[in-house]
């Protein structure tokens, strides 16, 4: 990654202490991290206050709090690791949720039409078969034989 744009003072402009965390108050991602422009691509805060603080990220390499806060751009919080250690760590400390059927915010079907399904799936059947049905609910193939086969809505 080239050196940013960026100064420590440009950061905190946009963000403000709460206890030990510095928390971006700037725009932010989907996700809470905090984002910012800089050299005319988009960039990660807390990734930007690590190189301002620490030096430059290797590639490859993640920038993980300490902390949790996604916000948080205290570089005494950030630390580097890869892409395994980011997702042990997130799973240490329990972020890392599974969401299955309609608590998924993504599922394309809800539990009771796939009861009904299951229950008039035929093999290749030129109307009850799964190419077809799933044409009929909107959904791919692919997705209307893994709940028909219990590769996905394994819970009902």
């Amino acid at each position: 990654m080239k050196p940013l744009e960026l100064t420590k003072a440009r950061l905190a402009h946009k963000a403000i202490r709460h206890g030990e965390c510095l928390i971006w108050t700037g725009p932010k991602a989907g996700n809470g991290y905090g984002a910012i422009k800089s050299g005319g691509k988009q960039v990660k805060v807390h990734r930007a206050s690590y190189e301002l603080s620490v030096g430059q990220i290797p590639d490859g390499m993640h920038v993980l709090h300490r902390c949790d806060q996604p916000a948080c751009i205290e570089p005494a919080h950030l630390f580097l690791g890869t892409h395994e250690e980011n997702m042990a760590d997130r799973t240490a400390k329990g972020r890392h949720a599974v969401h299955y059927g309609e608590d998924n915010g993504h599922a394309k079907l809800t539990a009771d039409l796939v009861v009904v399904l299951r229950a008039r799936y035929k093999p290749k059947h030129r109307k009850d078969g799964a190419a077809a049905m799933a044409r009929e609910v909107g959904v791919h193939p692919d997705t209307l034989r893994a709940a028909l086969f219990g590769d996905s809505w394994k819970h009902i």
